[in-house]
């Protein structure tokens, strides 16, 4: 469409040799082995946009060249091609700034006067910070609720935790839940809560201490949100009905997950001393990205 022919025209005058995939013609996705050198990809497709989230158009392992990639999409603001290429260690960038641009173009069309790049970065950066949610993750006992629903007062959010949701799905709480239905059942109705919750903007969510335990829920928490690991010391969690910790110590449940929450999360903060400093803590990591 119409984004695709811009792509092209803008990167033609940078210099670029652009191929156009399509669904047909000589170019297209049954012969995408022919392009596996490129070094730059866009996606100028719907393909992954919501509600659709999860889907991708290509397999950026086919592209071993490729050194950075642009997906026009911004709902979500990290779609699973762009998700694909964090984990490759390959440069992403969504159609945020993209979006902005065209409403400054429009907005020097009305008005006659020039909008500046940097207003145009501004205005990103404010939308990107209004739109992207806020998410806790970490052991349980950490913390998290309490301090998801001071964050969510003090920024004006919604506040959306996921215990609360399985007893509004299910009628029982997740410890019930837990008991009553076991594991494998309780992970894979936390992974579909996530998956609803995950298409929100703009909330504070409070996940359960176990969720990084499914590879799939990463992306999930990802797509949208910036998620922060909310650190507490073993000794010092909250352990009244938690019942996987029946089973284990505290420490060796902490030892066992640490490389999954390093693995899910943007940044750490801790939650030793009272929640009004664990507040302040996130609010100045928050103000520093």
């Amino acid at each position: 469409g119409g984004a695709s022919v811009t792509v092209k025209a803008a990167l033609e005058q940078l210099g670029a040799h652009v191929t156009v995939i399509s669904r047909s013609g000589p170019d297209n996705y049954t012969n995408l082995d022919r392009h596996a050198d490129a070094s730059l990809l866009v996606n100028a497709t719907p393909v992954g946009m919501y509600p659709h989230n999860g889907q991708a158009p290509v397999n950026l392992a086919d592209f071993p060249h490729c050194e950075a990639v642009f997906d026009l999409i911004y709902n979500p603001l990290r779609t699973a091609l762009l998700l694909q290429a964090e984990t490759l260690e390959i440069q992403g960038f969504n159609g945020l700034p993209m979006l902005c641009a065209q409403a400054a173009a429009a907005a020097s069309v009305f008005t006659g006067a020039p909008v500046s790049y940097e207003n145009i970065r501004r205005a990103e950066d404010t939308l990107r910070r209004k739109l992207e949610n806020i998410i806790l993750i970490g052991m349980p006992g950490s913390g998290k609720t309490t301090l998801a629903r001071l964050l969510a007062k003090d920024l004006g959010r919604e506040c959306l935790d996921c215990d609360e949701e399985f007893l509004r799905r299910t009628g029982l709480t997740a410890e019930e839940f837990l008991i009553k239905q076991g594991e494998a059942a309780f992970r894979e109705m936390e992974t579909e809560i996530l998956r609803d919750l995950g298409k929100r903007w703009g909330t504070v969510l409070s996940t359960g201490g176990g969720c990084v335990t499914r590879p799939e829920n990463r992306a999930l928490l990802r797509q949208n949100g910036r998620v922060l690991w909310l650190q507490r010391d073993p000794d010092k969690l909250a352990l009244s009905g938690r019942p996987l910790l029946r089973s284990t110590t505290p420490r060796a449940l902490y030892e066992a997950r640490k490389n999954l929450y390093a693995d899910f999360c943007d940044e750490a903060a801790s939650n030793n001393a009272d929640p009004a400093r664990g507040l302040a803590q996130i609010k100045e990591i928050l103000e520093k990205t």
